[in-house]
């Protein structure tokens, strides 16, 4: 079967106030680091939070994982990938790799799933109006599928 994904990266570089007194990144940044990929996946396909607020759609992070392969340190230039493969399922399942620039090695791997609620927080069992045209258009979309 085809895959059909979008895929964005961003290219950052580790800040002193993102690393622990060993110069190593405190684990919890590395969530900082997905957030930033799938803050531009979303706004570059028009699903970004200001496009779920004026749709009355709430999508709250309900999992999420991270794998660490290798440490980050202090200044290293990093690319964060997001990619998000076409779904039918009622959640956003958003599939993360950090790699260090200078090594292309693969440090980090994650995941996050989010699910819908309508604006009295009640969990939606379909995908909105607007998740449902974001995979449309990336079913439609050439030269996105392997």
């Amino acid at each position: 079967m085809k895959k059909i994904f979008y895929e964005e990266s961003v290219e950052l570089t580790v800040l002193f106030n993102e690393v622990d007194a060993m110069n190593v990144v405190w684990h919890g940044n590395y969530f900082r680091y997905f957030e930033a990929a799938r803050s531009r996946l979303c706004a570059k396909h028009n699903i970004d939070i200001k496009d779920f607020i004026e749709a009355g759609v709430y999508a709250p992070v309900a999992r999420s994982e991270c794998k660490y392969k290798m440490p980050l340190f202090y200044n290293d230039s990093i690319i964060v990938k997001a990619v998000c493969y076409f779904q039918t399922d009622p959640k956003l399942v958003i599939n993360y790799k950090i790699f260090n620039k200078k090594s292309s090695m693969c440090t980090t791997t994650g995941r996050t799933e989010q699910l819908y609620l309508d604006t009295d927080f009640n969990l939606l069992l379909e995908q909105p109006r607007l998740v449902r045209s974001f995979f449309e258009k990336m079913q439609n979309d050439i030269g996105l599928v392997e």
